[in-house]
């Protein structure tokens, strides 16, 4: 197994076609985990925004245009279409509410606009989620969405208490905490989807937290 670093912008549709078509193949599998930096403003009702406000909604128009792409160019390569998986957070449900009491105003105070940005995402993939395969319009084999609580830690994979710790639901019946590991997260998703080829959560959105 290799990894390979490819330098470019997510929300540059040249750039992302590189990424997912390797030697004329196509990928397997797309993972996005993309995010902003944090950034302060001056103002009382959103005090936090990000460098780039779009960054979620702006990569995935770029990779479902880079995709509507390559099976232009290339129809043969939409015969195994990728799967993909998104990870999004917590606090943006329309469903039950998936955050304790306390964090919602947390939430609604200090990272609106990046839940915004991911509530624009998840709209634009909300075609693609149901049927994949019924329809030539859908560009995926199949969608997960991962909807985390607060984010912690940094990059060292062993940081974390270990994806078998992890409390995990569903939009309709969600895991509901404060925080989890980026690391479990990122172990989560291969153990559960890379492994199993996406498995039970085709389709699906799970929320994981600690």
């Amino acid at each position: 197994m290799h990894l390979t670093i490819i330098q470019g912008d997510a929300t540059n549709v040249e750039d992302v076609k590189r990424t997912v078509v390797s030697d004329g193949t196509l990928v397997s599998f797309i993972i996005s985990g993309v995010g902003g930096k944090g950034v302060l403003q001056k103002s009382l009702r959103r005090p936090i925004t990000l460098d780039n406000p779009d960054i979620c909604a702006s990569s995935i128009a770029a990779l479902l245009n880079a995709l509507k792409v390559v099976y232009a160019e290339n129809p043969s390569t939409a015969a195994v279409k990728p799967l993909f998986t998104y990870v999004s957070s917590t606090g943006i449900s329309n469903g039950p509410q998936d955050v304790p009491f306390w964090f919602r105003f947390l939430y609604r105070f200090l990272i609106d606009i990046p839940h915004a940005d991911k509530r624009k995402m998840e709209r634009a993939l909300k075609l693609h989620m149901a049927q994949p395969e019924a329809s030539s319009q859908h560009l995926f084999r199949g969608i997960i969405g991962v909807r985390a609580s607060l984010l912690t830690g940094g990059i060292d994979y062993k940081a974390g208490k270990g994806w078998k710790t992890l409390k995990v639901g569903t939009e309709e019946k969600p895991a509901i905490g404060y925080t989890i590991p980026r690391s479990d997260v990122g172990q989560w998703i291969f153990e559960e989807v890379v492994k199993k080829n996406g498995g039970e959560w085709v389709g699906k959105i799970a929320t994981l937290t600690s």
